[in-house]
C-alpha cells in the first residue's frame, strides 16, 4: 500500500493531537512547539501515553514535555562525556598499534581475527578517509600517493569504526592488551571492553542524532564486570541506560581533559530532576548516587 496522507500544517497537527484527548496545552502553544520540534520527533515521546488507537490514555501534556526536555538535557551531558571517551580510545588505538606494528598496520590482515571483517574494516576506513574534510588529509593527498598512516586515517573514522577495529584485532596481541591496560583492563578482559565500546557507540549515535535516549532498550549491551576493581554497582538491567552510564562513568576518569567538567556532579544534579517514571525507564536503582563508582574517581 502506498502512503496517501497529505502534509499537515503545524496548526492542523496540533488539532489532530488535541482531538485524540491530549490535555494540558492549548492549540496555539502546541502549534508553536511543533514549529520547533517536528511531529514525528515529538511522537517518540507521546507514544507511551497513547493507546493502540493513538488516543491519549493520560491527559497531561506536562508529562510528555517533561520527558522531552529531560531527554534533551541528558543527551547534551552524555555527549560531552562520550566525546572525551571517544578521543582517548582513538588515541590509544593509534599509539599502541602503530608503535608495535608500524604506520600501516590497519592494512595487514594478519593482525585481525577474520579476513572478511578486516576487508569491511579497511573499506570503512578508506570510505571515511575519502569523505573527510580535514586539513591534514588535503595536505597529505597533495604531497603523497597511497595509503595514509594510521595516525591520520584512524582520526577520520567513526566511533563505530573504532569499536569494530578494536574488537577484531587479534586477541592476545600485545598492542591490543596495551589499549585495554590504559583503562585498567587485564588481557582476558578485552571482550568486556569491546562490549562497553559497542554499547557506548549506540548511546553516542542517539545523542548525535538527537534521538530518544532515556527510555531506550539497547540491543548491544555491555558485559557486567565481576572484578571488584571496577567498583561497579549492580545493574537492574543490562539493556537500560543506567548500565551505559556506569560504563561511561568508569571510563571517563581515564579520558577527561577538562578540569572544569565534573561529570559525576552534573549527572547527579540532572538525575535529581528525573521523575520516578523516568528513573524506572532508565533502570536507575534506589540509592545509586551513594555507590562507590559515583562517589569518587575510579582511576
Amino acid at each position: 500500500m502506498q502512503y496517501q496522507n497529505p502534509p499537515l500544517s503545524t496548526t492542523d497537527q496540533a488539532k489532530l493531537l488535541l482531538s485524540r484527548n491530549l490535555r494540558g496545552i492549548d492549540e496555539g502553544k502546541l502549534a508553536e512547539i511543533l514549529d520547533k520540534v517536528s511531529y514525528f520527533r515529538l511522537r517518540a515521546y507521546t507514544h507511551p501515553y497513547q493507546d493502540a488507537s493513538k488516543n491519549f490514555i493520560r491527559d497531561d501534556w506536562n508529562d510528555i514535555w517533561s520527558d522531552y526536555v529531560f531527554d534533551e538535557r541528558l543527551r547534551t551531558l552524555l555527549y560531552r562525556a562520550l566525546s572525551l571517551i571517544e578521543i582517548t580510545f582513538r588515541a590509544q588505538i593509534i599509539l599502541n598499534m602503530s608503535m608495535s606494528h608500524g604506520a600501516f598496520w590497519y592494512n595487514d590482515s594478519k593482525l585481525f581475527m577474520h579476513k572478511n571483517s578486516h576487508k569491511k574494516i579497511l573499506d570503512k576506513l578508506t570510505d571515511d578517509w575519502d569523505r573527510s574534510k580535514e586539513n591534514f588529509k588535503d595536505d597529505f593527498t597533495a604531497k603523497y600517493t597511497g595509503l595514509p598512516p594510521t595516525w591520520m586515517i584512524i582520526e577520520t573514522t567513526t566511533f563505530g569504526g573504532l569499536s569494530k577495529i578494536y574488537t577484531n584485532i587479534l586477541t592476545g596481541l600485545a598492542a591490543k592488551d596495551g589499549i585495554g591496560k590504559y583503562f585498567n583492563f587485564r588481557k582476558h578482559e578485552a571482550k568486556i571492553l569491546s562490549s562497553w565500546i559497542y554499547n557506548l557507540t549506540a548511546v553516542r549515535n542517539i545523542c548525535t542524532h538527537h534521538g530518544r535516549l532515556f527510555s531506550v532498550v539497547f540491543s548491544s549491551v555491555p558485559i557486567y564486570p565481576q572484578n571488584p576493581k571496577f567498583n561497579m554497582p549492580k545493574w537492574p538491567a543490562q539493556n537500560r541506560l543506567f548500565a551505559s552510564i556506569c560504563v561511561m562513568t568508569y571510563l571517563f576518569d581515564f579520558c577527561n581533559t577538562d578540569l572544569n567538567f565534573d561529570f559525576r556532579a552534573e549527572l547527579k544534579a540532572l538525575i535529581s530532576t528525573a521523575t520516578p517514571s523516568q528513573l524506572r525507564r532508565m533502570g536507575f536503582p534506589a540509592g545509586w548516587a551513594r555507590e562507590g563508582l559515583f562517589a569518587s574517581q575510579s582511576k
